[in-house]
């Protein structure tokens, strides 16, 4: 059963990209970017999420995850499952693209890790759906689902950083953009494991912005005791990071998986 369940509203970037977007800084942690275009940009589209979220999780041994239900999904929906065992394969539903995964292998307790960030694609507005997400061995785990309505493209996203040292984990930087029909937002996508029903991570910072009116928030979280998956935003992200994105608040000794995606 699931214990708790919440919803809310490196490599190294190419120097042609890096002077295309206007990015190159001093002390920038450059991450290499994989363009997802998903479809032409209509004149109305950003990347900003919805405040609908769906999520799953699970403290049991069990095989899959189904979502609660997503309501007219339509432009692009991110989702984050994460298993609290090491190297499992993640399996999405049909019409969802994988990502690539981060996970810990040979590790013991609550050092080890799977999570993936999928992602799919609607051009119009689909039926309410609920979306089953699977993997091979039982395991406690847990999803989250945010849908960007407007957006068709992402720009970049970040190989995932495996870790499970420090209190503070770095997610690899992307460079977003902003154009002539809205502006972008940078979603950070984290799995951890906890124990106790913690960490709790807080929201995360990065290097560039020390505005107080820009800030990561939390768009969407699913956990239990001993994992979870939560989503934050960064919109606009005009401004947003193309230096280190920061997670703080989490606990020595417990594995995470952040990956950072910039979305149009």
């Amino acid at each position: 059963m699931s214990a708790e369940s919440f919803t809310a509203g490196g490599q190294d970037l190419s120097r042609r990209n890096a002077i295309k977007y206007g990015s190159i800084g001093a002390g920038m942690l450059l991450a290499a970017p994989t363009i997802l275009t998903l479809g032409a940009t209509p004149a109305s589209a950003s990347g900003q999420v919805s405040p609908q979220v769906a999520t799953a999780s699970n403290s049991g041994n069990v095989t899959s995850l189904v979502s609660s239900e997503m309501q007219s999904p339509v432009g692009i929906l991110v989702a984050t499952l994460t298993v609290f065992q090491n190297n499992v394969t993640l399996n999405a539903p049909t019409g969802w693209t994988a990502l690539a995964a981060g996970a810990t292998t040979g590790a013991l307790t609550t050092a080890r890790i799977s999570s993936r960030t999928f992602y799919r694609y609607y051009a119009t507005k689909g039926a309410n759906t609920t979306y089953t997400f699977s993997w091979s061995g039982g395991a406690p785990a847990s999803l989250v689902i945010n849908k960007f309505p407007t957006a068709t493209t992402i720009v970049e996203n970040s190989t995932p950083v495996v870790s499970s040292s420090g209190t503070s984990r770095n997610g690899g930087a992307v460079t977003p953009i902003s154009n002539a029909s809205g502006s972008g937002t940078i979603l950070v996508c984290v799995g951890y494991a906890r124990a106790s029903s913690s960490p709790t991570p807080a929201v995360p910072s990065d290097t560039r912005n020390t505005t107080v009116s820009l800030k990561y928030t939390e768009a969407g979280v699913a956990r239990v005791p001993n994992n979870g998956s939560q989503h934050f935003t960064f919109f606009p992200a005009a401004n947003a990071s193309t230096g280190t994105i920061t997670l703080t608040s989490m606990d020595d000794g417990k594995a995470s998986v952040v990956r950072v995606l910039a979305i149009v």
